[in-house]
């Protein structure tokens, strides 16, 4: 989950496993006359650190000349034939860009919280505790307050 809006939503966000913390999109666009520009989703912008770099995987839907992405900018991005090429053909793209206040973490090291989690874990999972026998002498053993049962008469040996 990331907050955007300044804090006032929060959205779902899905990873593949990393050594780094990207977020990704996908799309599709359409060249008119060997050109597109593509415009990032606003959510999906605030999420990000565009102005780190991001990388944008182009498959076009039909032939060309080839695809080629120019003048990324933190709003969005243009999309080019290769070779001057004018054609109108569809294409899917997917973007890849650095969570934002994220950007320098890779491979982060969490031994010790995970460690830590584990040690939690196993407390939570211990069963509880059978109560103690009562001990020779003690004549009677009183149940919680609320309870249904009545007292037990113990008698020592």
């Amino acid at each position: 989950m990331v907050s955007t809006n300044g804090g006032t939503r929060k959205v779902a966000l899905y990873a593949m496993q990393s050594p780094e913390n990207w977020f990704e999109d996908a799309g599709s666009g359409q060249l008119v006359n060997g050109f597109v520009r593509v415009e990032l989703d606003p959510s999906f912008a605030q999420t990000v650190n565009a102005a780190a770099g991001y990388h944008v995987f182009l498959t076009p839907k039909g032939d060309s000349e080839g695809l080629y992405v120019a003048n990324e900018t933190l709003q969005g991005f243009e999309v080019h034939e290769q070779r001057g090429g004018h054609s109108n053909i569809a294409f899917d793209y997917r973007i890849m860009a650095k969570r934002l206040g994220y950007e320098n973490l890779r491979l982060a090291d969490v031994t010790e919280q995970f460690k830590k989690q584990e040690a939690q874990r196993k407390i939570a999972r211990r069963p509880a505790q059978p109560p103690a026998a009562p001990r020779p002498g003690q004549a009677k053993l009183t149940p919680p307050v609320g309870s249904t049962s009545r007292p037990i008469s113990v008698q020592s040996h």
